[in-house]
């Protein structure tokens, strides 16, 4: 099986910030959420190319690894401070995914 490796491959953000007060973390918030948006969309790029992710990693950038599967995929994210509370919270987003063939796959910093 062919497997590729996906990764962000541009998004415009500011290289450092400086967390002063607590309004300063929306320009990292943006940043994460320019990047993981651009991985989203190279992940559905490659699923509707019929490729599945198998692994994946993220460090300072998120990495996934994609197999050919034979069968179309949709990706979308999620960003959340905790699994358990995510879960909770937006159980009904979960649960509306879930009825459409989605799967949770967690990417931890």
């Amino acid at each position: 099986m062919r497997s590729v490796v996906i990764f962000p491959s541009a998004y415009e953000s500011k290289s450092s910030y400086r967390l002063k007060k607590p309004h300063d973390s929306v320009g990292v918030i943006q940043s994460i959420n320019a990047q993981l948006n651009n991985f989203v969309s190279a992940l559905n790029e490659a699923g509707a190319q019929e490729y599945k992710l198998v692994s994946g990693l993220y460090g300072e950038i998120p990495v996934g690894v994609v197999r050919l599967d034979g069968v179309q995929y949709e990706y979308e994210s999620m960003m959340t401070n905790s699994i358990l509370s995510s879960l909770t919270d937006r159980r009904a987003k979960y649960d509306k995914l879930s009825k459409r063939g989605f799967h949770l796959v967690c990417f931890s910093k």
